[in-house]
This record gives structure tokens, sequence and C-alpha cells, in this order.
């Protein structure tokens, strides 16, 4: 895959990402508003404001995990990483990604396992809780496919011999 594609389709993720990210914090945010408003001053709170508010706070967290990874703003140790010339660097990468890459693959199988037990409905919105445990394998998958554009991009430069650049 070219340079040019690949950089086309991360573009492409990142508004994706951003996109569901901003609605579900306005759907959230919302949805507060919306409770502290009626709770203080009509007396009369929705039962529902609560529940969407912390369904839209999951997805909002496991999307998120994606577009932080996408970003390479993931808190982490890297004291050994500066002590190794740039190939070094990229070569650890490409490995703490493959270790990453394993684990979240083991959190999308369980993810769904668990997503397919999800059979009873939420008790304000009466959606099906598939929908909030579907949250874990989905974010896990779409950081699965930043780790692996990332994973590809580390591979081509370590084999260009282009130097770590901090990505």
């Amino acid at each position: 895959m070219t340079d040019g594609r690949l950089a086309k389709i991360t573009r492409l993720a990142k508004g994706l990402l951003h996109g569901l990210m901003v609605t579900a914090l306005a759907v959230l945010a919302l949805s507060v508003f919306i409770q502290v408003v009626m709770r203080y001053v009509l007396s009369a709170p929705p039962f529902w404001t609560e529940e969407l508010a912390r369904f839209m706070l999951i997805w909002l967290t496991f999307i998120g995990i994606a577009s932080v990874q996408l970003k390479n703003e993931q808190i982490g140790v890297d004291w050994v990483a500066p002590l190794l010339p740039p190939s070094g660097q990229l070569v650890m990468r490409i490995v703490i990604n493959l270790v990453v890459l394993a684990i979240l693959g083991a959190i999308v199988w369980a993810g769904f396992a668990i997503a397919a037990l999800g059979s009873q409905t939420s008790p304000a919105l009466g959606i099906g809780m598939y929908f909030i445990y579907g949250a874990l394998p989905v974010g896990a998958l779409a950081t699965m496919l930043v780790v692996l554009a990332q994973v590809a991009q580390d591979i081509a430069a370590l084999a260009s011999g282009e130097a770590a650049n901090g990505r």
C-alpha cells in the first residue's frame, strides 16, 4: 500500500473516530444537561437521562482508545527506547505493538463472547445490553486496525532503512 493511500485511510479513520466521539460526547452532555434542568428546575427528572449518559460514556471511552492510539498519545514508560539507536527503537516499537495486537485480539474475542450474552435489556432505555457490551470489542477492534497500520508503517520504515521519526 502506498504512503498516500495509507495517509488517506488514516485521515478517514481519524475523522470517523473523532466524529463518533464528538457525537457521543454531545449526547452525553445534552443528557446530563436535561437531567440537571429537569431535576432542579421542574423537580421531575426523566428516568432515561442518567442511563443514556452512562452508555455514551462507555462508548466514548472505548472509541477514544483507538483515537489515542492513532495519535500515539497513550501513557507509556520510555526509559529504554531513548537508549537505543533509531533502528532499535523501531524494532522495539514493532515488538510492543505486536504484543498489544495479541492482547487486543483476546479482548475482541472475549468482548464478542460477552456481548453475545447481553440478552437482557437496559431498565430505562429498553435497549439490548449487547449494544452496550459491544463497545468493548468494537473499540478494541478499531484499536487493532490502528495498531496494524502502525506496525505496517514501522516495518516499511525499518525495511527502507529510515530512522525512527517519532510518528
